[in-house]
Protein backbone atom coordinates (compact mmCIF):
# COMPACT_ATOMS: atom_id res chain seq x y z
CA UNK A 1 0.00 0.00 0.00
CA UNK A 2 2.84 2.40 0.84
CA UNK A 3 4.54 1.67 -2.49
CA UNK A 4 1.25 2.17 -4.32
CA UNK A 5 0.66 5.51 -2.58
CA UNK A 6 4.16 6.67 -3.44
CA UNK A 7 3.69 5.78 -7.09
CA UNK A 8 0.33 7.52 -7.13
CA UNK A 9 1.80 10.63 -5.47
CA UNK A 10 4.75 10.66 -7.85
CA UNK A 11 2.47 10.33 -10.88
CA UNK A 12 0.32 13.19 -9.57
CA UNK A 13 3.30 15.47 -8.91
CA UNK A 14 5.15 14.67 -12.16
CA UNK A 15 2.12 15.73 -14.19
CA UNK A 16 1.17 18.75 -12.08
CA UNK A 17 1.50 22.31 -13.33
CA UNK A 18 4.08 23.42 -10.69
CA UNK A 19 6.39 20.54 -11.65
CA UNK A 20 6.04 21.07 -15.40
CA UNK A 21 6.45 24.85 -15.04
CA UNK A 22 9.63 24.56 -12.96
CA UNK A 23 11.09 22.03 -15.39
CA UNK A 24 10.30 24.37 -18.27
CA UNK A 25 11.99 27.27 -16.50
CA UNK A 26 15.13 25.16 -15.94
CA UNK A 27 15.38 24.11 -19.59
CA UNK A 28 14.66 27.56 -21.08
CA UNK A 29 17.03 29.28 -18.66
CA UNK A 30 19.95 26.90 -19.20
CA UNK A 31 19.57 26.57 -22.96
CA UNK A 32 18.76 30.19 -23.82
CA UNK A 33 18.39 32.83 -21.11
CA UNK A 34 21.82 32.33 -19.48
CA UNK A 35 23.59 33.05 -22.75
CA UNK A 36 21.18 35.66 -24.07
CA UNK A 37 21.16 37.80 -20.92
CA UNK A 38 23.81 36.36 -18.54
CA UNK A 39 23.06 38.22 -15.32
CA UNK A 40 22.47 37.58 -11.63
CA UNK A 41 18.89 36.46 -12.23
CA UNK A 42 19.69 33.86 -14.90
CA UNK A 43 22.54 32.61 -12.72
CA UNK A 44 20.15 31.83 -9.85
CA UNK A 45 17.02 30.84 -11.78
CA UNK A 46 18.16 27.29 -12.51
CA UNK A 47 18.95 26.68 -8.84
CA UNK A 48 15.47 27.84 -7.85
CA UNK A 49 13.74 25.76 -10.53
CA UNK A 50 15.87 22.66 -9.95
CA UNK A 51 15.43 22.69 -6.19
CA UNK A 52 11.71 23.27 -6.61
CA UNK A 53 10.94 20.24 -8.76
CA UNK A 54 13.33 17.98 -6.80
CA UNK A 55 11.54 19.07 -3.62
CA UNK A 56 8.19 18.18 -5.20
CA UNK A 57 9.49 14.71 -6.06
CA UNK A 58 10.81 14.14 -2.53
CA UNK A 59 7.51 15.26 -1.02
CA UNK A 60 5.73 12.74 -3.24
CA UNK A 61 8.10 9.87 -2.43
CA UNK A 62 8.20 10.62 1.31
CA UNK A 63 4.70 11.94 2.05
CA UNK A 64 5.01 11.39 5.81
CA UNK A 65 8.54 12.74 6.12
CA UNK A 66 8.48 15.95 4.10
CA UNK A 67 10.45 17.92 6.69
CA UNK A 68 13.26 15.37 6.89
CA UNK A 69 13.36 14.94 3.11
CA UNK A 70 13.58 18.67 2.44
CA UNK A 71 16.13 19.15 5.23
CA UNK A 72 18.26 16.45 3.63
CA UNK A 73 17.91 18.17 0.25
CA UNK A 74 19.02 21.47 1.78
CA UNK A 75 22.07 19.82 3.36
CA UNK A 76 23.05 18.11 0.08
CA UNK A 77 22.63 21.36 -1.87
CA UNK A 78 24.75 23.30 0.62
CA UNK A 79 27.41 20.57 0.48
CA UNK A 80 27.37 20.66 -3.34
CA UNK A 81 27.84 24.43 -3.39
CA UNK A 82 30.72 24.36 -0.89
CA UNK A 83 34.41 23.44 -1.26
CA UNK A 84 33.68 20.27 0.76
CA UNK A 85 32.30 18.63 -2.39
CA UNK A 86 35.55 19.16 -4.32
CA UNK A 87 37.03 15.67 -3.65
CA UNK A 88 33.80 14.06 -4.83
CA UNK A 89 33.73 16.18 -8.00
CA UNK A 90 37.37 15.40 -8.77
CA UNK A 91 36.70 11.67 -8.29
CA UNK A 92 33.82 11.80 -10.77
CA UNK A 93 35.85 13.81 -13.29
CA UNK A 94 38.66 11.26 -13.01
CA UNK A 95 36.19 8.76 -14.47
CA UNK A 96 36.13 10.85 -17.66
CA UNK A 97 32.99 12.88 -16.91
CA UNK A 98 34.62 16.26 -17.52
CA UNK A 99 31.42 18.30 -17.57
CA UNK A 100 30.53 17.32 -14.00
CA UNK A 101 31.12 20.30 -11.75
CA UNK A 102 29.86 23.54 -10.30
CA UNK A 103 31.05 27.01 -9.33
CA UNK A 104 31.43 27.67 -5.60
CA UNK A 105 29.11 30.57 -4.91
CA UNK A 106 27.53 30.85 -1.49
CA UNK A 107 24.97 33.33 -2.78
CA UNK A 108 23.37 30.36 -4.59
CA UNK A 109 22.13 29.20 -1.19
CA UNK A 110 19.39 31.82 -1.46
CA UNK A 111 17.61 29.28 -3.68
CA UNK A 112 16.87 27.22 -0.55
CA UNK A 113 14.07 29.70 0.11
CA UNK A 114 12.04 27.87 -2.54
CA UNK A 115 11.79 24.67 -0.44
CA UNK A 116 8.94 25.85 1.84
CA UNK A 117 7.10 27.05 -1.29
CA UNK A 118 7.44 23.61 -2.85
CA UNK A 119 6.17 21.99 0.35
CA UNK A 120 3.10 24.22 0.28
CA UNK A 121 2.43 23.56 -3.43
CA UNK A 122 2.94 19.81 -3.43
CA UNK A 123 -0.84 19.30 -3.27
CA UNK A 124 -1.71 21.94 -5.86
CA UNK A 125 -2.68 19.21 -8.30
CA UNK A 126 -5.94 17.86 -6.86
CA UNK A 127 -6.67 14.18 -6.79
CA UNK A 128 -9.08 13.27 -9.56
CA UNK A 129 -10.65 10.07 -10.77
CA UNK A 130 -11.34 8.37 -14.07
CA UNK A 131 -9.52 9.28 -17.25
CA UNK A 132 -7.38 11.92 -15.49
CA UNK A 133 -5.91 9.28 -13.19
CA UNK A 134 -5.19 7.02 -16.16
CA UNK A 135 -3.50 9.90 -17.95
CA UNK A 136 -1.30 10.66 -14.94
CA UNK A 137 -0.20 7.07 -14.56
CA UNK A 138 0.58 6.92 -18.29
CA UNK A 139 2.36 10.28 -18.48
CA UNK A 140 4.32 10.11 -15.22
CA UNK A 141 7.16 7.88 -16.46
CA UNK A 142 7.73 9.90 -19.69
CA UNK A 143 7.70 13.13 -17.66
CA UNK A 144 10.27 11.80 -15.21
CA UNK A 145 12.35 10.57 -18.16
CA UNK A 146 12.18 14.01 -19.75
CA UNK A 147 13.25 15.49 -16.41
CA UNK A 148 16.32 13.25 -16.23
CA UNK A 149 17.28 14.10 -19.82
CA UNK A 150 16.72 17.81 -19.24
CA UNK A 151 18.86 17.88 -16.10
CA UNK A 152 21.65 15.94 -17.82
CA UNK A 153 21.35 18.00 -20.97
CA UNK A 154 21.59 21.32 -19.17
CA UNK A 155 24.47 20.30 -16.88
CA UNK A 156 27.79 21.83 -17.85
CA UNK A 157 30.72 23.70 -16.42
CA UNK A 158 30.69 27.18 -17.97
CA UNK A 159 33.97 28.94 -18.53
CA UNK A 160 34.82 32.49 -19.45
CA UNK A 161 37.62 34.41 -21.13
CA UNK A 162 37.97 38.06 -20.11
CA UNK A 163 40.26 40.46 -21.93
CA UNK A 164 40.57 44.12 -22.82
CA UNK A 165 41.62 45.92 -25.99
CA UNK A 166 42.44 49.59 -25.54
CA UNK A 167 44.53 52.38 -26.98
CA UNK A 168 48.08 52.43 -25.69
CA UNK A 169 48.00 56.20 -25.23
CA UNK A 170 45.69 57.67 -22.61
CA UNK A 171 45.06 60.75 -24.76
CA UNK A 172 43.94 58.78 -27.82
CA UNK A 173 40.38 57.52 -28.24
CA UNK A 174 39.50 54.23 -29.86
CA UNK A 175 37.87 54.22 -33.30
CA UNK A 176 34.75 52.61 -31.89
CA UNK A 177 32.90 52.25 -35.19
CA UNK A 178 35.83 50.45 -36.85
CA UNK A 179 36.42 48.23 -33.83
CA UNK A 180 32.73 47.34 -33.59
CA UNK A 181 32.69 46.45 -37.30
CA UNK A 182 35.62 44.07 -36.78
CA UNK A 183 33.87 42.34 -33.89
CA UNK A 184 30.62 42.07 -35.85
CA UNK A 185 32.37 40.57 -38.86
CA UNK A 186 34.04 37.89 -36.74
CA UNK A 187 30.80 37.16 -34.84
CA UNK A 188 28.82 36.80 -38.07
CA UNK A 189 31.48 34.51 -39.50
CA UNK A 190 31.00 32.29 -36.45
CA UNK A 191 27.21 32.54 -36.95
CA UNK A 192 26.66 34.31 -33.63
CA UNK A 193 23.41 36.28 -33.55
CA UNK A 194 23.40 39.82 -32.18
CA UNK A 195 20.84 40.15 -29.37
CA UNK A 196 22.00 43.50 -27.96
CA UNK A 197 23.52 45.61 -30.69
CA UNK A 198 23.84 49.18 -29.36
CA UNK A 199 27.31 49.72 -27.89
CA UNK A 200 26.32 53.20 -26.72
CA UNK A 201 24.05 51.68 -24.05
CA UNK A 202 24.73 48.56 -21.98
CA UNK A 203 27.08 46.86 -24.41
CA UNK A 204 26.86 44.46 -27.33
CA UNK A 205 26.07 40.75 -27.09
CA UNK A 206 26.38 38.03 -29.73
CA UNK A 207 25.58 34.40 -29.03
CA UNK A 208 24.64 30.96 -30.27
CA UNK A 209 23.67 27.99 -28.08
CA UNK A 210 27.32 27.36 -27.12
CA UNK A 211 29.19 30.68 -27.18
CA UNK A 212 28.36 34.15 -25.88
CA UNK A 213 30.50 37.12 -26.92
CA UNK A 214 29.92 40.44 -25.17
CA UNK A 215 31.78 43.73 -24.95
CA UNK A 216 31.32 47.18 -23.48
CA UNK A 217 32.98 50.47 -24.37
CA UNK A 218 34.51 52.41 -21.49
CA UNK A 219 35.94 55.94 -21.39
CA UNK A 220 36.21 56.16 -25.17
CA UNK A 221 39.43 54.15 -25.41
CA UNK A 222 38.68 50.71 -23.95
CA UNK A 223 36.72 47.65 -25.12
CA UNK A 224 36.17 45.06 -22.38
CA UNK A 225 35.35 41.61 -23.73
CA UNK A 226 33.76 38.58 -22.10
CA UNK A 227 33.50 35.38 -24.12
CA UNK A 228 31.70 32.52 -22.39
CA UNK A 229 31.49 28.95 -23.58
CA UNK A 230 29.89 25.66 -22.75
CA UNK A 231 30.20 22.24 -24.32
CA UNK A 232 27.88 20.17 -26.47
CA UNK A 233 29.13 16.99 -24.81
CA UNK A 234 31.91 15.83 -22.49
CA UNK A 235 34.58 17.12 -24.86
CA UNK A 236 35.53 20.77 -24.40
CA UNK A 237 37.70 21.02 -27.49
CA UNK A 238 35.12 22.10 -30.10
CA UNK A 239 33.81 25.11 -28.20
CA UNK A 240 37.16 26.04 -26.70
CA UNK A 241 38.88 25.95 -30.09
CA UNK A 242 36.21 28.23 -31.53
CA UNK A 243 36.68 30.73 -28.71
CA UNK A 244 40.47 30.71 -28.99
CA UNK A 245 40.19 31.19 -32.75
CA UNK A 246 37.85 34.17 -32.27
CA UNK A 247 40.23 35.78 -29.79
CA UNK A 248 43.19 35.38 -32.14
CA UNK A 249 41.16 36.83 -35.02
CA UNK A 250 40.15 39.79 -32.88
CA UNK A 251 43.77 40.46 -31.93
CA UNK A 252 45.03 40.11 -35.50
CA UNK A 253 42.32 42.23 -37.12
CA UNK A 254 42.39 44.93 -34.45
CA UNK A 255 46.18 45.09 -34.65
CA UNK A 256 46.28 45.32 -38.46
CA UNK A 257 43.31 47.61 -39.07
CA UNK A 258 43.73 49.97 -36.12
CA UNK A 259 46.82 51.55 -34.54
CA UNK A 260 48.28 52.05 -31.08
CA UNK A 261 46.35 49.27 -29.37
CA UNK A 262 47.27 46.95 -26.53
CA UNK A 263 45.75 43.64 -25.52
CA UNK A 264 45.30 42.84 -21.82
CA UNK A 265 44.24 39.34 -20.93
CA UNK A 266 43.28 37.38 -17.82
CA UNK A 267 43.49 33.63 -17.47
CA UNK A 268 40.30 31.82 -18.51
CA UNK A 269 37.85 31.44 -15.65
CA UNK A 270 37.28 27.69 -15.68
CA UNK A 271 38.20 25.27 -12.96
CA UNK A 272 39.50 22.41 -15.06
CA UNK A 273 41.41 22.29 -18.30
CA UNK A 274 40.09 19.44 -20.46
CA UNK A 275 43.39 19.35 -22.33
CA UNK A 276 45.27 18.17 -19.24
Amino acid sequence: MVVHNRRSNLARVATSWPFIASLGVLVVNDLYLKFAFSNWLTGKLSDFAGLFFVALILCAVFPRSNLRALTGLAVVFAFWKSPLSEPFIVAVQDLGIDWFGRIVDYSDLIALAVLPVAACMKDDSPRQAGHVKVFRKTAAIPMLGITAIAVAGTSYVPYTYNFTIRTSRVTKNLDVAAAAAIVQEIAEREKLACVACDHSKDGVVFHDPWIRLAYVIENGRTMKFTISGRTKNTNYSDTDDRIRKMIEELKWNMGHQLTDLEFISRLPEKRYDPRD
